[in-house]
């Protein structure tokens, strides 16, 4: 289950989300479960994730935060 878990994770954020952040000119570093970008674009990219995560997994069905590293 754990592997499973594993590559649906990295298909969500890296194959479906990740193209998206760049096609749209976003800096954007890939770490674990999570993207770091410029604190300027968070509310933007948090949109992104958002309304990619509800298209694929249903709203509601998953949780977000947004977490400054400063």
């Amino acid at each position: 289950m754990a592997i499973l878990l594993q590559n649906l994770e990295s298909w969500l954020f890296i194959d479906q989300i990740l193209p998206k952040l760049q096609a749209e000119g976003f800096d954007v570093i890939p770490r674990h479960d999570s993207f770091l970008v410029k604190e300027s674009h968070s509310e933007q990219v948090y949109k992104i994730i958002h309304d990619n995560l509800s298209g694929i997994l249903g709203i509601d069905k998953f949780s977000l935060r947004i977490k400054n590293l400063i």
